[in-house]
């Protein structure tokens, strides 16, 4: 389940991704696609997650393509406990040059093997399952009267945590 969010362009934003799964998990992956002319990933999280502990995760973030893929195998480590929680948060960065409208982050059917998919362990062998997948998004607007946008210095490189004061003249 991707969460709908909204934006304006130069906006930064996390966009969560969270799942349900029946019976504990030993591994999973996933891929997901969203528009690179108006959204650039930056990162992604796993802070508070359901795989925050588990050492073996891996992301690969492809902003040319739209892509990005999610991996995580607990490895000997416990398994993931069943239930409802976060896999990940994506940390997007609205393009300044996006428009307004719906900018979905769905399944990436460009992939190899089954996406989204599941190794869990339900008391017997380890079995594979294809969860059900419910996309979401990056609603942008151009709202009146607001600026968005990071400060860089003279080399074009941002600075974090910086301000800018605007002024009617």
């Amino acid at each position: 389940l991707v969460e709908n969010k909204p934006a304006v362009p130069g906006q930064a934003l996390s966009v969560p991704v969270n799942f349900i799964n029946s019976c504990p998990l030993l591994s999973a992956s996933l891929a997901l696609r969203f528009d690179a002319s108006a959204l650039h990933l930056v990162a992604v999280s796993y802070g508070g997650s359901k795989f925050d502990y588990v050492t073996e995760k891996t992301e690969t973030i492809d902003n040319v393509a739209g892509t990005v893929r999610l991996r995580a195998d607990v490895g000997a480590q416990s398994l993931v406990p069943d239930g409802f929680g976060n896999w990940a948060t994506l940390m997007f960065v609205v393009r300044p040059e996006a428009t307004a409208g719906f900018y979905p982050v769905t399944l990436d059917n460009n992939r190899d093997g089954d996406n989204p998919r599941f190794i869990r362990d339900c008391g017997q062998d380890p079995e594979s399952q294809i969860p059900e997948f419910v996309s979401g998004g990056v609603v942008v607007d151009q709202l009146a009267n607001s600026v968005c946008g990071y400060v860089v210095d003279t080399n074009g490189v941002e600075i974090p945590g910086a301000t800018v004061q605007l002024w009617a003249d």
